[in-house]
């Protein structure tokens, strides 16, 4: 998956990346204090559409435990990304 996210909460930039995935790519973790994907990252490459849904609910002010209520990715380590907010 891939987002653009335009707005005064979200800082400009590239979070995550993608790596060789046989037998094609495919995503990689992402570590949610800078944004970085590699393979040492908080987040599991499988919990990235969840934490970009966290981090877009974060961005747009709803409140911490709302989205953690909202937004179960089921393995727990879908997190805001808070390398992709601008405060």
């Amino acid at each position: 998956h891939l987002a653009m996210m335009i707005g005064k909460p979200f800082k400009g930039g590239v979070v995550g990346s993608i790596a060789p995935v046989q037998p094609d790519f495919g995503c990689v973790n992402i570590d949610s204090k800078t944004g970085i994907g590699s393979s040492g990252g908080d987040i599991a490459a499988v919990d990235t559409l969840a934490a970009w849904g966290k981090t877009v609910l974060a961005g747009v002010g709803v409140p911490q435990a709302t989205v953690d209520a909202q937004i179960d990715s089921g393995t727990g380590t879908a997190k805001v990304i808070q390398a992709a907010l601008a405060s």
